[in-house]
């Protein structure tokens, strides 16, 4: 039952699939389908070889590469949750059931700084770290990256854009969580839908204490 993959390799052959939306995961987990043709007859049917979703992609000169990944892969999931202290939750979803809606800004690229530290107006505030961060305008449309941090008035994103922004650009952010028990109850008042075990004893117990 292992789950199997494939990667396929080619050229950019079409305008509809350019190299900044590989890059940027404008085709992550597209469908895609392989089929074989006779070309001696075209309107002969297609034999079909494999379907699966696209997943990550690389590209190098004029080619790509790209990982195909079919509907076994789900068996890789595990079967049942593992005990955690922090939340397994994702911050909006339908366990975490925090509404995002007010919990989103836009804002303006103001200036991009060392590749990963963008300024904007307005500035977020703490409650944007461990959030996300893309861009909704100009040619970096689709552009996404996690909020590391926010340090002095610039916004530090986990992965650098493969190309510069530019001023003006469309941002949208969303707040993030650190998965924390004391997070979840006083900051989202979402205790009730926690997903973790923050009071289970942990390998640790026995160090806890003088003695032990």
């Amino acid at each position: 039952l292992e789950a199997p993959s494939s990667e396929i390799h080619g050229v950019m052959s079409d305008d509809a699939l350019t190299d900044d939306d590989l890059q940027l995961g404008r085709w992550d987990s597209a469908s895609i389908s392989l089929i074989a043709v006779d070309w001696r007859a075209p309107l002969a049917e297609a034999v079909p070889l494999l379907q699966g979703e696209i997943g990550s992609v690389s590209v190098a000169d004029d080619g790509f590469s790209a990982e195909l990944t079919g509907a076994a892969a789900t068996l890789d999931a595990p079967v049942c949750p593992e005990t955690s202290s922090e939340c397994r939750a994702a911050l909006g979803d339908r366990d975490c059931r925090i509404d995002l809606g007010p919990r989103r800004m836009i804002a303006v690229l103001s200036g991009q700084i060392e590749g990963n530290r963008l300024t904007m107006t307005p500035q977020p505030g703490g409650d944007y770290v461990a959030g996300s961060l893309v861009v909704v305008s100009g040619p970096m449309t689709g552009f996404r990256s996690p909020i590391l941090g926010i340090e002095c008035g610039a916004v530090v994103l986990r992965d650098p854009p493969r190309d510069t922004i530019g001023a003006g650009a469309q941002l949208w952010l969303t707040q993030g969580c650190d998965k924390r028990f004391g997070t979840c109850r006083d900051r989202f008042a979402n205790a009730i839908n926690f997903r973790g075990e923050p009071h289970l004893p942990g390998n640790d117990l026995l160090t806890r204490y003088p003695g032990a």
